[in-house]
């Protein structure tokens, strides 16, 4: 269960490794958003196979844990010094930074710009939790 739950916020990487500490960071943010977003078994299934699932339900329970974690604002805007934070907590290089900078943009939904950040992190910082 725990695994299933740091998956939704590493969209499709299914390589991610996230350590104990980590996880119970991130479960009750992602109970809490999977009662919001109504994300599906299948959903979840189809995104620990390593696929990057962008069906609306997955879209807003993104947002969902990108908001409650300080990565986007509640009006959608990205919060570069938190995500830099935290993927520097993760140990992240400033060329990983940059590139996360470059396809990590607004877009003109919320729940796309959650979508876009989460994949980019996870292509770019595989380990990365943002409860951390």
């Amino acid at each position: 269960m725990r695994s299933l739950l740091c998956i939704l916020f590493l969209v499709g990487s299914a390589l991610a490794v996230l350590t104990p500490e980590q996880l119970a960071k991130i479960e009750p943010i992602s109970k809490e958003c999977r009662t919001i977003s109504k994300v599906t078994d299948e959903q979840i299934t189809r995104i620990r196979n390593g696929e990057s699932v962008g069906d609306p339900e997955i879209k807003k329970h993104l947002l969902c844990g990108s908001q409650k974690t300080g990565l986007i604002s509640d009006s959608g805007d990205l919060n570069w010094d938190t995500i830099e934070s935290k993927l520097q907590k993760a140990a992240t290089s400033d060329e990983k930074i940059a590139e996360i900078e470059k396809c990590a943009v607004k877009k003109e939904k919320p729940e796309d710009t959650a979508f876009t950040l989460m994949s980019c992190i996870s292509t770019h910082q595989p380990n990365f939790s943002p409860a951390d």
